[in-house]
């Protein structure tokens, strides 16, 4: 099945021992512990970045008090399934909030992201809770709005969804708006379910005056009301004319329609950038060359280079930079970073030979120019779907089928035939 993944620096990161020094993020409201200080550190930027996306996504604030974070801990208990948990309680008149990652390089990505989304929205709505509400009770938001959220921090997530959707829309799969707000829970993994939630949340974000209107959502939440459609359409979307949400939903999907086209540019410059870092000038990152060394600097100097300082030091810049190239796009582009990583942190590490260097660089060279040749492949697919969903008219016969695909573009289409069995 085809998987798009939320957060690349997780996925190739092992919990170390106990004893590994805990990271904060640059912002301070992050602490991870458990992995290695290069890992640590790579992931606690993805936790500032993601609180970022949130609160610019939602255009409201997520508030810290004075010595608060969220502490991320990673696990390798092997008698524990791959699992992320969260928990979150007040301690010293502080809110305490922690995310425990159990074998992280096993987990599903996404459910890293939607679980950090839920406690930042937690916190959110407990931020605007009277001290003796909280005392009873913590506002918790239910899965639909933390999982619709995390949905919508990448456009290739978006674009995920809308697809997804409109695959199964043409097969008279339907989801009604008020079902989704039905789902105060959802269990970890990919499930249809969580690609309308991306698209409801959608919905919701992209209502003029959003601030004020997400504020009343969160105090909605933190009151601890039920969030209903006839809420939504009467105190969020203000809808006079008595049309409702479901309406405004049916109305929302049908819009989608372009998004199909996002998701291929995008990774396309994502693609770009990876091949313009292994092209780089080490000036830019700081790193001093000896005046006689051509620049920019190919791998394959970097190997010949590799018992210099300079080229160990240049190659753990780049190891830690290309982790963060391929935050949001597809399993498959993250197997081609993964390799090019390996190949940088081989290289840094002083230990390996000119053979293995060059074995390493191979494999990852080849695997990009597989995924290249996959993703051109993949494009093509989304025009033909594209075209066929401008052309398809009105009708109440059963809904024809899609163009014709060639085997790899059948294997992409794994995730629509799996939400059938779930």
């Amino acid at each position: 099945m085809m998987r798009w993944a939320a957060m690349l620096v997780i996925a190739g990161f092992a919990a170390v021992a106990p004893a590994a020094q805990t990271v904060f993020s640059g912002s301070h409201r992050f602490a991870v512990s458990g992995l290695s200080a290069v890992d640590g550190t790579t992931l606690a930027a993805w936790a500032d970045d993601v609180l970022s996306r949130v609160e610019s996504a939602t255009g409201t604030p997520v508030d810290f008090g004075a010595g608060e974070y969220i502490a991320i801990r990673a696990l390798s208990a092997s008698n524990q399934p791959p699992q992320v948990t969260r928990a979150q309680g007040f301690l010293d008149g502080r809110l305490q909030q922690r995310l425990v990652v159990n074998r992280p390089a096993e987990v599903d990505q996404e459910d890293v992201m939607e679980s950090l989304c839920a406690l930042l929205l937690d916190r959110q709505a407990i931020g605007m809770q009277p001290s003796g509400e909280r005392a009873a009770a913590l506002a918790r938001v239910p899965a639909w709005m933390a999982v619709g959220l995390a949905q919508n921090l990448f456009k290739e997530l978006r674009a995920r969804n809308v697809k997804a959707a409109l695959d199964l829309e043409a097969h008279d799969v339907h989801v009604e708006f008020a079902r989704i707000l039905e789902l105060s829970a959802l269990p970890p993994g990919r499930w249809r379910e969580k690609y309308f939630c991306g698209l409801a949340v959608g919905m919701l974000l992209a209502a003029p005056d959003l601030p004020q209107r997400w504020s009343a959502l969160a105090q909605r939440v933190a009151a601890r009301k039920p969030v209903t459609s006839e809420w939504i359409a009467s105190s969020y979307l203000q809808q006079t004319s008595g049309e409702g949400a479901e309406f405004a939903w049916r109305q929302w999907i049908e819009s989608q329609k372009n998004m199909l086209q996002e998701v291929a540019g995008s990774e396309g410059k994502r693609v770009e950038q990876l091949v313009q870092l292994l092209a780089s000038q080490p000036a830019d990152f700081g790193v001093v060359t000896p005046k006689d060394m051509a620049s920019p600097v190919t791998p394959r100097q970097l190997i010949e280079q590799r018992k210099e300082a300079w080229a160990r030091k240049f190659a753990t810049t780049a190891a830690m930079q290309i982790k963060l190239i391929a935050l949001g796009q597809s399993p498959e582009f993250q197997e081609v970073v993964h390799k090019y990583n390996d190949f940088f942190e081989q290289l840094a590490s002083g230990k390996k030979s000119a053979k293995e260097l060059m074995a390493a660089l191979s494999a990852a060279s080849q695997a990009l120019a597989v995924f290249q040749a996959k993703r051109q492949q993949e494009h093509s697919y989304l025009n033909s779907v594209s075209q066929w969903l401008e052309t398809e008219q009105e009708s109440d016969e059963a809904a024809p089928p899609l163009p014709q695909r060639d085997e790899v573009q059948r294997y992409m289409d794994g995730v629509e035939q799996s939400f059938e069995g779930r």
